[in-house]
């Protein structure tokens, strides 16, 4: 678990980030795609609107990206936030080159992987240029 900007982010399995402020919510990616939890009252809007490659979740005046499982693609490009949580599995999403790739383009203050393979999340920190925390 660690801290950024007043938030709480805790992995709860290998597919499942948790993170708390005022107010919780909880993404984890499985067979079906990226599953959100999300309280009335927290601002969650999907991105792009009309296919969506995940969701911008604000907390606590935070956006958060939750990439959910998808590949490196265009449409996540346009997206702002100062966190983004990203697939960094090859089975799931992106595999390490990809997903620095794609933190390069969105430009997050901070990335978050959720990844089933430590081997790969630790290639991307490498790889990203940006700021990793690894739960």
């Amino acid at each position: 678990m660690f801290e950024f900007q007043g938030l709480r982010f805790e992995r709860v399995s290998p597919v499942s980030i948790r993170v708390a402020g005022s107010s919780t919510i909880q993404t984890a990616t499985g067979p079906s795609g990226l599953v959100l939890e999300v309280p009335e009252g927290v601002e969650a809007r999907k991105v792009p609107a009309d296919r969506g490659v995940g969701w911008v979740v604000t907390i606590d005046g935070v956006p958060v990206y939750v990439a959910g499982a998808t590949g490196n693609r265009a449409e996540m490009f346009d997206v702002r936030c100062r966190v983004a949580i990203l697939p960094v599995s090859p089975e799931e999403g992106m595999d390490p080159q990809e997903a620095a790739e794609a933190a390069g383009r969105i430009r997050p203050e901070l990335v978050i992987p959720v990844y089933r393979s430590r081997e790969d999340a630790e290639e991307f920190a490498l790889l990203a240029r940006c700021r990793v925390e690894l739960l």
